[in-house]
């Protein structure tokens, strides 16, 4: 395997090479050749291979594959918190078996579908994995159509060729591609049952997330409110979905006749929102792959190590940054009225800072609409927060809404954060 790519973020392009165990996973810094030994091959990696951010944190991964038989589709990934010199540091994951010696490993945006498997609105709508090596027959092992992933093209699809595909088999299992939306929740989903609160009972894929998700105990208040506001057959828009906690209680609570939309640009995040739909059960929760701002386009999201901590460059850098990601950024006016969506009921918006952009686009659905909109401030310090709290406040009161704080969800610690349901006059 011979690759090339900026491993360590320093704006020159890396070495990697790897092949027997006696040539092991390696990659050289570029100007300096330091070399730095990830991983030794259990058989032996393959010719090719793929340097991709495959888990969404702003760095490169590589994804090959090791010998012809067992799970041999594997990635490595620098540890967040190490440097990627540390050749321990990286950790190995299996995605999946190719049956036979991985060949033609490639990697890229799927077109974006809806969960409902309907197309979106986007040129490309299906992707073709071709599974014939050059020394098989005609017939053996050829292209097949995939459909479904998450939209907003965020998600990372690998596809790969396997010498041991007879035919009949590939035509039965669709499933022997492997993406991120799906088989990658695998490697670091976990999928648990919510133990109490409005999400009892449901399953949430929550792994490096709060505790508290999976426990049902995070942000009662906001848990309660959104109970409270919505009624079968409301439409519900969660902007900064996180992992989907809150669209599961807003699912249950709409029922078979609402929508729940989730817009959530953190690739890993999206694909977890959506695994924990399909685990629920709900088939009207929608997730978007993007942020929302003031106006459609594209954007700069700086990661975050908290789960749910990414932000818009124009919201300024989280304290513990960790990356950067270009994201689609969609203003919820245009989402409204471009892609069919049903006008909300309610909306959360918990992005980090960027509220205001997000209330500068959907001032026609503010209108229009009215729907009540629940929203979170934060800062590190008092200032901060009543500072952001204000610039809010005056664009929905110079709207026609009227503010309502809602209960804390948190104590007086060093990140302060304070929950404000907005209602429309009269309602």
């Amino acid at each position: 395997m011979k690759l090339v790519g900026d491993i360590d973020g320093g704006g020159r392009l890396d070495l990697v090479l790897g092949g027997l165990p006696q040539t092991p996973l390696s990659w050289w810094r570029w100007p300096d050749l330091l070399l730095t030994t990830i991983a030794t091959a259990r058989v032996e990696f393959t010719t090719d291979g793929v340097l991709v951010d495959a888990d969404g944190d702003g760095d490169l991964d590589i994804v090959t594959a090791d010998g012809p038989d067992g799970a041999n589709l594997v990635w490595f990934e620098p540890r967040p918190d190490r440097d990627p010199t540390d050749g321990p540091g990286w950790k190995s994951h299996e995605i999946g078996a190719l049956g036979g010696w991985g060949k033609d490993i490639k990697s890229g945006d799927l077109p974006p579908f809806h969960r409902t498997g309907r197309p979106g609105r986007y040129p490309q709508d299906e992707i073709w994995r071709h599974n014939r090596s050059s020394d098989q027959p005609e017939g053996v092992g050829a292209g097949h159509r995939c459909r479904g992933s998450i939209p907003g093209a965020q998600s990372v699809t690998f596809t790969a060729s396997g010498t041991g595909w007879p035919a009949s088999e590939a035509s039965q299992n669709g499933e022997k591609r492997v993406t991120l939306t799906a088989r990658f929740l695998s490697v670091f989903g976990d999928a648990r049952v919510i133990a109490k609160g409005e999400a009892a009972g449901l399953k949430l894929v929550a792994k490096s997330a709060d505790p508290n998700f999976v426990r049902g105990t995070y942000e009662p208040p906001i848990q309660q409110a959104i109970a409270a506001n919505l009624s079968p057959g409301d439409a519900f828009f969660d902007i900064g979905a996180n992992i989907g906690f809150f669209c599961l209680i807003a699912a249950r609570r709409v029922g078979p006749r609402g929508q729940v939309y989730a817009f959530e640009p953190v690739p890993r995040n999206a694909a977890a929102v959506a695994e924990s739909a399909r685990l629920s059960g709900f088939d009207t929760i929608r997730v978007f792959a993007e942020a929302a701002g003031a106006t459609s386009g594209r954007g700069q999201l700086l990661l975050a190590h908290h789960i749910g901590g990414a932000a818009l460059a124009s919201a300024g850098a989280p304290p513990d940054m960790s990356g950067r990601l270009e994201v689609s950024i969609v203003a919820i006016d245009d989402a409204i009225a471009h892609r069919g969506l049903r006008p909300p009921s309610l909306v959360k918006i918990d992005v980090e800072g960027a509220e205001i952009d997000v209330l500068g686009g959907m001032t026609e659905t503010l209108r229009r609409h009215r729907p009540k909109v629940i929203y979170e401030v934060d800062d590190a310090t008092r200032e901060g927060l009543d500072r952001k709290a204000r610039k809010i406040a005056e664009l929905l009161t110079a709207a026609g809404y009227v503010l309502k704080p809602l209960p804390a969800s948190y104590g007086n610690g060093e990140w302060r954060v304070e929950h404000v349901l907005a209602q429309p006059v009269g309602a």
